[in-house]
């Protein structure tokens, strides 16, 4: 009797703790193991096809690891509930863009045959692969915008919201007037969230005069990009430094007459600005990360 007493009493502790099977699914999605992750969900469980859909493609793309704080559980001996932060740090494994999701993720776990194992997750898109690829080619269209000597096509990426808005506004419609715009980007870093990124880029500018096809000025400088996602389509929220988009080789030109240019230039491209507003440039494809 006694010796069956331990045996019952040893068995719960064969199992672990509840929080076993959640650590176990980041685990293997760390290594990129959608048939390991998928192990530490019961067959039962609420959208594991739809979970373990978006993890294969998540971990087919990117290097997905996970950071967990558990806060707590409630249940009974077989079935538990675990709130907790989940954090993954998603690196692109092509671009190296890193996106950070964060989410107050709440899971039920079962004891069966021994061992924990995951019957519900939510949100249930919580490893669904990012999509800001289009917070890139806002940015990478706003420089071609630029080369094409579109003022108005250039604007149109960014937020009017956006602290110094005028002055880049001011500074693009002077330089467009100055002669041809080369310009030439190269991105060093893009890191973020699904709705918030940061984009550092290697910007090269120069003026070419249009008659003589003589460089009349150049700048290069890091830039650095704030895009959010707003209204389901990615603008340019910050800028740093602004100046960068000032004249290169003349003179600032008048108020009045950058007014009437930047008029012309938003006129004669009224249907560019309202496709890329319709949501074009989020619909493109991704492109290489460097124009020029």
């Amino acid at each position: 009797m006694t010796r069956a007493l331990l045996l019952l009493a040893a068995g719960p502790l064969l199992a672990g703790e509840p929080s076993d099977a959640v650590q176990r699914a980041a685990a293997a999605l760390g290594d990129g193991d959608i048939k390991k992750f998928a192990a530490a969900f019961d067959p039962s469980a609420t959208g594991l096809a739809q979970m373990r859909a978006q993890a294969a493609q998540l971990v087919g793309q990117a290097d997905a690891q996970s950071n967990i704080e558990f806060r707590g559980e409630s249940g009974d001996n077989r079935v538990r509930t675990l709130p907790m932060d989940w954090e993954l740090r998603i690196t692109d494994k092509a671009t190296q863009a890193v996106t950070r999701r964060q989410a107050r993720v709440t899971c039920r776990v079962e004891l069966r045959g021994g061992e924990w194992r995951i019957l519900s997750l939510e949100p249930r898109d919580f490893f669904r692969p990012p999509h800001v690829e289009g917070a890139w080619n806002v940015l990478e269209s706003a420089a071609a915008a630029l080369s094409n000597g579109s003022a108005a096509g250039f604007l149109a990426y960014f937020a009017k919201s956006m602290p110094g808005y005028e002055k880049v506004e001011n500074g693009v419609v002077a330089m467009v007037a100055e002669g041809e715009v080369r310009s030439s980007i190269d991105l060093l870093s893009n890191q973020g969230t699904d709705t918030s990124r940061t984009i550092e880029v290697d910007w090269a500018l120069s003026i070419v005069s249009e008659d003589t096809q003589i460089r009349r000025g150049a700048r290069e400088q890091r830039v650095t990009c704030r895009l959010e996602l707003q209204n389901k389509q990615w603008r340019i929220a910050a800028v740093e430094p602004v100046e960068f988009f000032s004249a290169i080789s003349l003179a600032a030109l008048q108020r009045e007459s950058r007014r009437a240019l930047l008029q012309g230039q938003l006129k004669s491209h009224r249907l560019l600005r309202l496709n890329i507003l319709d949501g074009d440039a989020d619909r493109a494809q991704p492109r290489s990360p460097h124009i020029g």
